[in-house]
């Protein structure tokens, strides 16, 4: 008897990556459908190439950038909170 083909379950970029990252924790079918799928590989490719990459490679620039003129305005800004006389802890002497 011939083996009907598969339909295909639609997966989006988050399913794809975390088949591809986490294979154990979905159906062997589904993580088998997507290792068959050329078109589920090429955007894993996608996928993969576009994120910064953590670990076994240094780039000159880190993933996050962080803006020091909002840091500067942060420490700036802040200013120590004034003590309460009361509070929900503690009791003022009456």
């Amino acid at each position: 008897m011939a083996r009907k083909k598969q339909e295909s379950i639609p997966l989006d970029d988050i399913e794809l990556l975390n088949i591809h990252n986490y294979p154990e924790s979905y159906p062997k079918s589904v993580v088998n459908q997507v290792r068959n799928n050329r078109i589920a590989q090429k955007r894993l490719e996608e996928l993969l190439r576009d994120m910064p990459q953590r670990g076994r490679r240094k780039r000159s620039e880190a993933a996050f950038q962080v803006d020091e003129q909002a840091l500067e305005e942060m420490k700036s800004d802040s200013t120590p909170p004034e003590q309460g006389k009361g509070g929900f802890f503690r009791r003022g002497k009456s």
